[in-house]
C-alpha cells in the first residue's frame, strides 16, 4: 500500500522518505518520521506547531495521466499519483520550488526549527538548508562556504545565500556589539584594523569630558549624581565644548556599530568568495581541500579577545599620552 511519501523529508534527520522505510506516522497531523527519529525525538517533530499554520501539512498528490500500450496492443490511459514536492517557506509563505531547500524569496532554509530571540532561524544543518552543491559562484559551492566559515556555518551559509538571493542586506549582532572585535574573529584583518582605528577615534572623542570633570571639586566627584548635579548648576560657568565632543563622539560610536552590524554579513560573503576561489587555485594534494579551507577561514580566537581588549587599553594610554 503506497503511503505517498516519496519526495517528503523527515522533519529530524532531513532525509528523503520512501515507502519502503520504517517509517511512524504522528497520530495527531500525520507527519511522516523516520521511526529511529521519532523515537530519539520521543514526540512529533512538529509538536509545538500542532493546531497552527505553520504545522505539517500533507502536500497534494500531482496526477498524471499518460498513454500507455499492454502486451496484446491495446492501447489505454491509466492515472500515476506523486507528491507534490513544493513546499512552503516557514518564515514568509512563499513556495519554495521543488529540488529547492532555500526559499527563492527571502532566503530563509526550509528546514527550521523556529527562530531565535533575535529573528535568525534555528537551523541544525551546517549548510543552512541548501543543497552541498548549490553555486554560490562559479566556482564556489555551498559546501565549500561550509568548510570555510566552519564555526557557525549554518548560519553563515544560509545568509550569504539570502543576500545572494535578495541582494538585501543582513543584521549580524556580533558585528554590532563588537566590530573590530568580530573582524578580527573572522580573520579579516584590513576590515579588523579600519573598524578598530575608527572605534579608537571615536572613543577618543567621547572621552573629553573628563578633562572638565578633572575640574570640579572634590564634593562634587562622590558619584555620578553629584557630577551631573554639579554639572546642571553650574552649565554658565562650564566649558561645555568638551561634553559636546563626547556626545559627538558617542553617536560616532553607535554610527559604527550600526554599519558594521548591516554590512558585516556582505563583507564576510565577499571575504569568503574571494579567499575559497584562491585556495581551490592553488590547492595541491598535500592537504585535503576541506582542511586547506578551514585553514584560512574558520576562526581566530585569539586574536579575536585580544582586539576585544586591546581597544579600551590604546584609548586610555593615547587619552593619558594627549
Amino acid at each position: 500500500m503506497s503511503l505517498l511519501v516519496e519526495g517528503q523529508k523527515c522533519p529530524v534527520c532531513r532525509a528523503y522518505l520512501f515507502d519502503n522505510d520504517d517509517l511512524v506516522f504522528c497520530p495527531d497531523c500525520g507527519a511522516p518520521h523516520h521511526r529511529d527519529c521519532y523515537a530519539a525525538m520521543g514526540r512529533c517533530a512538529y509538536f509545538e506547531k500542532h493546531g497552527t499554520p505553520e504545522g505539517y501539512k500533507k502536500p497534494d498528490p500531482v496526477i498524471k495521466v499518460e498513454p500507455f500500450i499492454d502486451d496484446g496492443g491495446s492501447t489505454g490511459y491509466e492515472k500515476t499519483y506523486s507528491p507534490r514536492l513544493t513546499r512552503n517557506c516557514p518564515r514568509c509563505d512563499a513556495e519554495i520550488p521543488e529540488g529547492k531547500n532555500v526559499c527563492t524569496n527571502c532566503g530563509a532554509p526550509a528546514a527550521m526549527n523556529g527562530f531565535t530571540p533575535f529573528g535568525t532561524p534555528i537551523v541544525l544543518d551546517p549548510l543552512g538548508g541548501l543543497a552541498p552543491d548549490e553555486k554560490f559562484d562559479d566556482d564556489v559551492t555551498a559546501k565549500d562556504v561550509k568548510d570555510f566559515t566552519a564555526s557557525n556555518s549554518q548560519r553563515y551559509v544560509s545568509r550569504f545565500w539570502r543576500i545572494k538571493t535578495t541582494k538585501k542586506t543582513s543584521w549580524n549582532w556580533a558585528a554590532f556589539l563588537f566590530p573590530h572585535a568580530w573582524y578580527f574573529y573572522r580573520k579579516m584583518y584590513l576590515p579588523g584594523i579600519l573598524f578598530f582605528t575608527l572605534m579608537t577615534i571615536a572613543s577618543l572623542f567621547s572621552m573629553s569630558y573628563i578633562t572638565v570633570i578633572d575640574t570640579f571639586p572634590d564634593e562634587a566627584l562622590k558619584n555620578y549624581a553629584t557630577i551631573y548635579s554639579y554639572m546642571l548648576s553650574n552649565m554658565q560657568s562650564i566649558n561645555m565644548t568638551p561634553i559636546f565632543i563626547s556626545l559627538a563622539g558617542l553617536v560616532g560610536e553607535i554610527i559604527i556599530r550600526v554599519i558594521s552590524g548591516l554590512f558585516g554579513d556582505k563583507i564576510y560573503l565577499k571575504h569568503t568568495l574571494e579567499n575559497v576561489k584562491k585556495v581551490k587555485q592553488n590547492h595541491d594534494d598535500s592537504l585535503p581541500l576541506k582542511l586547506a579551507l578551514a585553514h584560512k577561514g574558520n576562526v581566530n580566537m585569539i586574536l579575536g579577545v585580544v582586539g576585544l581588549c586591546a581597544l579600551q587599553w590604546i584609548t586610555t594610554l593615547l587619552y593619558t599620552l594627549i
